[in-house]
């Protein structure tokens, strides 16, 4: 979160697809309530309702863009201000960064 709060011009995230952490949401809304501006791409499968709940959410709060191609985009990173970047295997989800998870950041 602390990258988050700390951005102040420029957010772009890759993501396959946001599940329910309201810490990592909250601080995107609030860096963009902030101007900051977020630039976002989500993949969005025909399971990602039911996968990563807030994916649709996330589309519509950020304008993201959707890769909706056969092939899965799985990226996953986070870019600050064009100066930081935060990538890694894991999701934005309970099962991806929720503490019992093997993946990384």
């Amino acid at each position: 979160m602390q990258e988050i709060d700390s951005a102040k011009e420029s957010i772009d995230v890759a993501l396959y697809g946001i599940g329910d952490i309201a810490k990592v949401y909250n601080a995107l809304l609030n860096a963009k309530i902030r101007g900051v501006k977020i630039r976002a791409i989500v993949d969005y499968s025909k399971k990602m309702d039911e996968l990563y709940p807030k994916t649709i959410s996330f589309i519509k709060d950020f304008d993201a863009h959707t890769d909706k191609s056969e092939i899965i985009m799985h990226n996953k990173f986070f870019i600050f201000d064009n100066k930081k970047v935060l990538t890694g295997s894991a999701n934005i989800s309970p099962s991806g960064i929720g503490g019992y998870s093997a993946n990384s950041l």
